[in-house]
């Protein structure tokens, strides 16, 4: 999956609400770095870049 192609959706964020309200903060990180990493083919995944703070900072 890690080199699987596939466009951004807006329902990530509300899924890193899950991790974040779920105290997974290690599952929110590592997926946000796969996610980010797939900007190179669509730029919508830098929208995710905000979250990088808020998990951090366990914010939601």
């Amino acid at each position: 999956m890690k080199n699987e192609k596939f466009k951004y959706r807006g329902n990530f964020k509300k899924i890193f609400e899950t991790f974040i309200k779920n105290a997974n903060q290690q599952k929110a990180q590592y997926w946000l770095d796969n996610l980010l990493q797939r900007q190179s083919y669509d730029k919508k995944f830098k929208k995710l870049d905000d979250l990088q703070r808020k998990i951090e900072q366990n914010i939601y």
